[in-house]
């Protein structure tokens, strides 16, 4: 196991990496989305739209900031 892989397992609060198995598998996604404030992963859109934005003139003063888009878990979370 790399140990990317290694330390998600031993930090996530489902102690596993967020993949394709994770999405795959119905226990495990349960178990993310238990943890996640929103209640779920995010919609491929959902990223889309911030990604849009940033690119858009209309973030044109955004400067030298980190966007987290994980429907509040960091918030929740130590270690990630």
């Amino acid at each position: 196991m790399g140990g990317t892989a290694r330390h998600l397992r031993q930090t996530s609060p489902t102690r596993a990496p967020i993949n394709a198995v994770t999405v795959t598998d119905p226990e495990l996604l349960k178990r993310l989305d238990e943890t996640i404030p929103l209640g779920r992963i995010a919609q491929p859109a959902e990223i889309a739209d911030v990604a849009v934005f940033l690119a858009s003139d209309k973030a044109g003063y955004v400067n030298a900031t980190t966007v987290t888009i994980d429907g509040g878990l960091s918030q929740w979370s130590t270690g990630l």
